[in-house]
């Protein structure tokens, strides 16, 4: 069974903390892990807030952006902003550094997107999902639970609405088998 994964409420987050968890997830084109270790996640910079932040294998500043929407121009905006924070920063430094900036998302990028973010130095990749289901376990209540059911159920008896309704009940109960018998006389032929 293929589940649609537009139909499951995966989160920016939940992509977030897989990716911080396993910075190896983030691979290049060659199949070879490209993060070599995060630096912060949800870094605050004046334009922003940086999903990811990290360095690559090679020593370069990584900046992440993250989506669980399809890819559009204002995602590259975005980036691009906080690259020129994280610029600023670097210079504040006496820091020469590259920067290299990632659009992370589901799907694929339209051309227009593609090529807005091949002009502006920004590499996008797609992630997908495999759910799965598996019904693997029947439940049920232990012996332990019933029986402490049943005690709970032997104590509410032992109260005194119940008690009151024993009463009531037994009363009724009188009442109808007098009835019954009642009828009974009733309906012989003397």
């Amino acid at each position: 069974m293929n589940i649609d994964p537009r139909k499951v409420n995966l989160s920016e987050k939940d992509i977030e903390d897989y990716l911080f968890a396993h910075p190896e997830a983030a691979m290049n084109l060659n199949g070879e892990p490209y993060i070599a270790r995060w630096l912060a996640r949800q870094f605050v910079v004046p334009s922003g807030i940086i999903d990811l932040l990290g360095y690559t294998v090679f020593g370069n500043i990584a900046i992440v952006e993250l989506k669980n929407v399809p890819f559009e121009s204002k995602h590259l905006t975005q980036i691009s902003r906080y690259e020129h924070d994280i610029w600023t920063l670097l210079d504040k430094m006496n820091a020469g550094c590259i920067i290299q900036k990632y659009l992370v998302g589901p799907g694929v990028p339209d051309d227009t997107v593609l090529l807005e973010a091949n002009s502006m130095g920004i590499e996008i990749y797609s992630f997908h999902c495999e759910y799965r289901i598996k019904v693997s376990q029947s439940w049920g209540f232990s012996e332990n639970y019933y029986k402490e059911r049943q005690d709970k159920y032997d104590q509410l008896l032992k109260g005194e609405i119940f008690s009151e309704l024993d009463i009531v009940f037994r009363s009724a109960k009188v009442i109808e088998l007098m009835e019954e018998k009642n009828d009974e006389n009733t309906s012989k032929p003397l």
